[in-house]
């Protein structure tokens, strides 16, 4: 693929998710958009790669680093390499020769106001060709009236924009009623493989706490003081969401 190198960090989508705390950025890497905006972090082009991924999501997905988080990658995952899309890519690359990969973190869509209007903003992404997608959405989705067909419009929109890609759709870590039966419904209609994670995730032994130690952009050891990054899934989780997409597209 001809891509552009880049890394953006777009405001409002996490904010979904930890609420108004300020997002720290390097003047060189924080570019504002318009009125509704996303996280694109694209860590890794390969020109003529032997395969393609990639993964819209939120904080689980990916997070910039800010004054509660201080790693570009999956919240609450000890270092990058330990995330579900790091781990993911690494094990394509035991398949694939040349792995490229490109991360949206979309948490903004996950507000009901905006989800129709959040679809366009992607489209640049859309336009490279991917053998495969990952959509890990929904977790801060808080009503859930129209979620539904709300969810069936994003995964109907990605699948027109890549029509020859393999579409993954990641089941919720946070219990919300009705939606993973929401998200399912809407794999089971558009023909997407489900990644069902709902025995782990009201497993402690599955999710991150207070005190618990990760490593930062930095390469200095942190500890989880803040809540909200608390309830976040650990290594544990990411390496079981891992296997259950690499399993799935054997």
């Amino acid at each position: 693929m001809n891509k552009k190198v880049m890394r953006a960090v777009m405001a409002l989508a996490i904010l979904a998710t930890v609420g108004s705390t300020s997002i720290k950025a390097d003047a060189s890497t924080y570019v504002p958009n318009e009125a509704y905006d996303f996280f694109l972090y694209q860590e890794n082009e390969v020109e003529n790669a032997d395969y393609s991924a990639l993964f819209i999501g939120n904080s689980i997905t990916w997070h910039p680093v800010c004054d509660y988080w201080w790693g570009s990658w999956g919240m609450a995952a000890s270092t990058a390499e330990n995330d579900y899309v790091h781990k993911v890519v690494a094990g394509l690359k035991e398949t694939y020769n040349t792995v490229d990969y490109d991360i949206i973190s979309y948490s903004v869509w996950e507000r009901k106001n905006v989800r129709g209007i959040a679809l366009p903003k992607i489209d640049g992404i859309l336009a490279n060709d991917y053998d495969l997608v990952v959509i890990q959405l929904g977790e801060n989705a808080k009503s859930t009236a129209t979620f539904e067909a709300d969810y069936e419009q994003l995964v109907q929109y990605v699948k027109a924009k890549q029509p020859n890609a393999k579409i993954v759709l990641v089941g919720d870590f946070w219990v919300y009623p009705g939606r993973d039966a929401m998200k399912i419904n809407v794999a089971t209609r558009q023909n997407c493989t489900y990644i069902d994670i709902s025995d782990i995730r009201t497993n402690k032994k599955y999710q991150s706490f207070v005190g618990d130690k990760v490593y930062g952009d930095d390469g200095k050891l942190h500890k989880i003081d803040f809540p909200p990054v608390a309830i976040h899934p650990n290594d544990l989780t990411y390496q079981c969401i891992t296997d259950r997409i690499l399993e799935s597209i054997k």
